[in-house]
């Protein structure tokens, strides 16, 4: 699993890469992981981030415990 610096860090959202594998986590668990405080807007960024890194081939979209 890598979480290198060269990838980005949101306040809402983790994500990690490992083996061509992106997986973004919803990380608001104490709003059960809803969309808001700029949750919107670092989803964007990370799904861009994702579609130009030749690292990533998938992308799953989870949520951290315990909604979603």
């Amino acid at each position: 699993m890598s979480n290198s610096p060269d990838l980005p860090t949101y306040r809402t959202l983790r994500l990690v890469v490992d083996r061509g594998v992106g997986t973004i986590t919803l990380d608001r668990p104490q709003q059960r992981n809803a969309v808001g405080d700029g949750m919107r807007e670092e989803l964007a960024e990370a799904y861009r981030w994702c579609d130009g890194s030749d690292a990533v081939r998938v992308v799953v979209l989870t949520g951290a415990p315990p909604a979603f």
